[in-house]
């Protein structure tokens, strides 16, 4: 098993910044808000989301009212800041969860979900991450600082632990995820959780060298209903200590397929740690900031999905041209 990807470390302070494109053919950049720890700290491997009243939402990985707790926040399109909630710290007995990773999903029930990639059951190592849920003020379509923060789920390791991807929800109205360690197999696991907080593991990953382990990117639902995923580590290719990653497909019954196994084999395929493995040429991006792979086109990957994949990657400098960022997994129609 490997180790979870993210524990805690020296408080880092990022900016908030949206870009605003307009009709033109030039961009105007703004920061509208500055984390100072005290509001929030680093925001980490999510996206900004827009709530019904206009403004945005979103998480922090650090600071708060604890340091090292994380932050619910808050953002007018003008850029008043507002923290929504201030998780506990690990040294504290963490119910509500602590260092959320990942994001917020606004749901069809008008509350907004995450996950906490520690906090809650103390019988992991500062915990072993939760299921959150953020219900909007009972006055105010929007979330005011009084919104109620509830927990629906704690795990337990036995049902996973250390969940780092954003939460979906699917056509059937239930949530899915990952965690990125433990369940009964201790690489991981898949798993739905109802609204109303009733979790159940679809699948234990098992590692190499017949399953992926230790998931860490959020799932995509396709049009015929089946998740897809990616896994860094666990697979078949034989190229890399612990595997070098799989891409699989899984049913809502929990059947799990694995689509495709990377392996090295001389080519650049072993990205951040918290990034899809891809495989491809030596990176030929420095001096190109983005590049966008697309599973179902390149002959170099599988081309019988019956959706694209997508996956926007962040070049590497060139101090470090091994290395290269990259987000989650985008899915739209075939073309």
């Amino acid at each position: 098993m490997q180790e979870p990807c993210h524990w805690k470390k020296a408080n880092v302070v990022f900016l908030l910044c949206i870009t605003a494109v307009t009709a033109s053919s030039g961009q105007t950049f703004n920061t509208l808000a500055t984390f100072n720890l005290s509001n929030g700290a680093s925001p980490q491997h999510m996206t900004l989301v827009q709530g019904h009243d206009g403004n945005f939402y979103g998480t922090t990985y650090y600071g708060g009212k604890n340091p090292n707790g994380g932050t619910v926040f808050r953002i007018t399109p003008g850029g008043t800041l507002s923290t929504i909630h201030s998780f506990c710290w690990e040294g504290d007995d963490c119910g509500d969860g602590s260092g959320p990773l990942g994001g917020l999903l606004l749901a069809t029930d008008g509350n907004f979900y995450g996950a906490t990639e520690q906090g809650g059951n103390a019988i992991c190592p500062y915990g072993c991450g939760t299921v959150f849920r953020v219900i909007p003020d009972i006055f105010s379509v929007a979330i005011t600082p009084g919104g109620k923060l509830t927990t629906p789920h704690s795990f337990d390791y036995t049902d996973g632990a250390y969940p780092v991807g954003t939460l979906i929800q699917a056509n059937n109205g239930n949530f899915y995820g990952t965690t990125y360690s433990w369940g009964t197999k201790a690489f991981g696991t898949v798993f739905q959780i109802t609204p109303t907080g009733i979790l159940t593991t679809l699948h234990n990953f098992a590692g190499l060298p017949d399953d992926g382990a230790n998931p860490d990117v959020a799932l995509v639902q396709s049009a015929d209903g089946n998740f897809y995923g990616t896994t860094p580590f666990g697979g078949s290719g034989t190229s890399c200590d612990a595997g070098c990653g799989t891409i699989f497909k899984i049913a809502q019954d929990g059947k799990l397929t694995i689509l495709h196994n990377f392996n090295y084999a001389g080519h650049l395929n072993f990205f951040h740690k918290l990034s899809l493995v891809v495989e491809f040429e030596p990176f030929p991006l420095l001096g190109d900031p983005q590049r966008h792979i697309d599973f179902s086109t390149d002959s170099r990957q599988m081309n019988s999905l019956p959706f694209s994949l997508k996956q926007t990657c962040q070049a590497p400098d060139a101090a470090s041209p091994g290395s290269a960022s990259c987000g989650g997994l985008v899915s739209s129609p075939a073309s």
